[in-house]
């Protein structure tokens, strides 16, 4: 009967390649897992969000976009195109239609005006402030359920 011992030389070999295995599925798995966070936008849940947004004289503003800015720390700012009548409908990422529930910050751009500036010689449809969130002093409450807003008045 022969019995077999292994060497030290070929318990060092078995080692390595067990090491090394495990190093590959290790970092084989961080990266995957950083791939996907990278990649991927968050799903959240969302709620609908309508409304209107008036010019000072009471007439829709007929064009552009809004975006809700949240305050807290969601990663995405729901935003959505505003019609020829004023109406707007939010979307948000890929989560889709709507926006999550939470208090958020308001921006209204109109296209025709965004390159123009203060220094042109046509009169934007409503007044500055109104393109940053922070200076348009427009807040606005999402709530877990389906949200028909009031008109949103830029005076």
């Amino acid at each position: 009967m022969r019995v077999h011992t292994s060497t030290g030389r070929d318990r060092r070999r078995w080692r390595m390649t067990r090491g090394l295995g495990g190093l590959i599925v290790v970092v084989g798995t961080g990266l995957a897992g950083c791939r996907q966070s990278s990649d991927a936008l968050p799903v959240l849940t969302v709620y609908e969000v309508k409304g209107k947004v008036l010019r000072a004289d009471g007439q829709p503003l007929g064009g552009g976009w809004i975006t809700f800015v949240p305050k807290g720390n969601l990663p995405l700012a729901p935003s959505g195109v505003i019609g020829p009548d004023g109406t707007f409908s939010l979307s948000t990422g890929g989560s889709g239609e709507g926006a999550p529930p939470g208090e958020y910050k308001v921006r209204v751009e109109a296209p025709q005006f965004q390159q123009a500036g203060r220094k042109s010689k046509r009169k934007p449809p409503f007044p500055f402030k109104y393109r940053d969130e922070d200076s348009s002093g427009l807040v606005v409450t999402v709530r877990a359920e389906t949200n028909q807003l009031e008109p949103i008045r830029l005076k």
